[in-house]
């Protein structure tokens, strides 16, 4: 197995990348063209804690099409519990009769009798 490559200033091996993107972040990447200087020593990361996520503000426009698709995700519930209940009250398919029904035709004689 390959070894992580060893950081230029402090002597440090790199970790290797991490996340879901991480092979793909060194392909692109962009050259830097800002003017050599004295490189100094990466210095140490502090873990930054998040602030606790405030409320976020949606316009109405949000709010309604939020409202109206949770809306019709209940609607389409709703239609297929009453498809459901009134499908479990059908006979078995195999135990369908068509029932007989009188010709529709009649044929009449010359002088109007059947």
């Amino acid at each position: 197995m390959a070894r992580p490559p060893v950081h230029r200033s402090s002597g440090r091996r790199k970790s290797a990348p991490k996340g879901r993107f991480a092979g793909l972040k060194s392909l692109f990447r962009l050259p830097s063209f800002k003017a050599k200087t004295r490189e100094r020593a990466p210095q140490r990361r502090t873990v930054q804690r998040r602030a606790a996520p405030r409320g976020k503000k949606r316009s109405f426009l949000g709010f309604l099409w939020r409202f109206s698709l949770t809306g019709a995700l209940v609607g389409v519930i709703g239609i297929a519990c009453v498809v459901g209940y009134y499908a479990s009250f059908l006979p078995p398919i195999d135990q369908i009769a068509i029932p007989k029904r009188p010709p529709n035709i009649s044929i009449l004689a010359s002088d109007g009798t059947l």
